[in-house]
């Protein structure tokens, strides 16, 4: 919205200058004015476009319209019959949250879960929630309908943290991917964001 007012200005007083440089009777002159002119209105232009760039999309960030989820760390190599955990993360970007759901899906034939905890990214400022771990199926590699939500009215947080924690143990040698999958990330007037999801990936070995 600034931007487009400023390109609405500049196109205004472009358009005068051209009026006034119309009707100079130096035709010599006018041509250069106009020149000058719309040299410096181009600079300008790519100028404000560089600003509005830099300040929207800062590097390592979610851009401004996702809510980025993903499961840390991404890789990682851990021994037979080791417990482990993985974190569920959510990185808001700019966007208010109040309640996230996923489910999770993996290789059954190499890891199992042993139990969902909820993370500090609901609880801000001691916030109170609701949470469920959802339902472990480790027979069929899934983990469906984790849920939370802030309890107080309006409550909400743009702050990147774990959503929920997982336990899980390495069963057998090989490699399985860690994926959200069926994710609702919504906003304190029941929203749903656009979601980029980030995967992760165990490799057990011997």
């Amino acid at each position: 919205m600034v931007m487009g007012k400023w390109m609405f200005w500049i196109c205004i007083l472009w358009q005068r200058d051209l009026i006034d440089s119309s009707i100079d009777k130096d035709p010599e002159r006018s041509r250069k004015q106009k020149r000058s002119r719309t040299t410096a209105a181009v600079v300008l232009i790519i100028l404000i476009f560089s600003v509005y760039f830099i300040f929207n999309k800062s590097p390592g960030m979610a851009p401004f319209d996702d809510v980025r989820i993903s499961i840390v760390p991404e890789n990682s190599n851990i021994l037979k019959g080791k417990e482990f955990y993985v974190d569920v993360f959510i990185d808001p970007g700019k966007k208010p949250v109040s309640a996230v759901q996923f489910n999770l899906f993996f290789n059954s034939s190499i890891l199992k879960i042993k139990n969902v905890q909820e993370g500090d990214f609901l609880k801000i400022n001691e916030t109170r929630t609701i949470f469920s771990p959802g339902k472990i199926n480790n027979t069929g590699g899934m983990l469906l309908n984790v849920f939370g939500t802030m309890v107080s009215p309006g409550g909400n947080t743009t702050v990147r943290s774990t959503f929920a924690r997982i336990t899980m143990s390495s069963e057998a040698p090989g490699s399985s991917g860690i994926e959200p999958r069926n994710v609702v990330v919504s906003g304190p007037d029941s929203k749903q964001y656009q979601v980029k999801i980030l995967n992760g990936s165990i490799e057990v070995v011997e």
